[in-house]
């Protein structure tokens, strides 16, 4: 199992057991708790029930008076908006610039397709760094993990959309006019 999904099934129990009254203890702690054969660099959101976003990292190598140290440590923050995990300068990026209003903030729910294309564009532009949709649900309902099956919808789904995008580019066949030449 990757280092997310690692975290992401840790959450999702220790949640259900304890509760969420001091989640970045919790979220620091389950990556703490990482196996050291596991310890991939991470980077994921994590949004609780009541509208909370977490953004959740792991740091490497950390400098000391000029000596790199390698050492794993984990990173959490509360974030007020919107917030990336993963490539954080990836021209997929605009999709959430163009559709995420955070001001009318929508259901998570309603959330999903969007976060879903914005991973499958970013593995499109990066695959070295961006790979592998995980989602975790947190709603009235409790925390969820998607199913295998669900992420592989969206991560289809997604593909068409960009398909899709591309074929309208694509047979999109205009008659230009142009601007009369000039001698300058």
């Amino acid at each position: 199992m990757n280092t997310s999904g690692y975290i992401a099934d840790n959450l999702r129990l220790a949640f259900k057991a304890n509760g969420m009254s001091d989640p970045i203890k919790t979220i620091q702690q389950i990556m703490a708790s990482v196996p050291a054969f596991n310890r991939t660099g991470a980077k994921c959101l994590v949004v609780l029930p009541e509208r909370r976003l977490f953004s959740v990292k792991t740091m490497h190598n950390i400098i000391q008076n000029d000596v790199v140290v390698p050492e794993w440590f984990p990173v959490c923050q509360e974030e007020q908006s919107a917030a990336v995990a993963g490539d954080d300068i990836s021209a997929a990026l605009f999709w959430l610039e163009k559709h995420y209003d955070g001001i009318n903030k929508l259901p998570i729910k309603q959330l999903i397709p969007l976060a879903a294309h914005l991973v499958v564009c970013a593995n499109q532009l990066n695959p070295k760094w961006i790979s592998g949709l995980e989602i975790v649900l947190c709603d009235s309902d409790g925390v969820n993990r998607l199913s295998r099956e669900s992420i592989e919808d969206l991560e289809k789904k997604a593909r068409e959309w960009d398909q899709t995008i591309s074929n309208l580019f694509a047979s999109y066949n205009p008659q230009y006019t142009y601007a009369p030449k000039t001698n300058n």
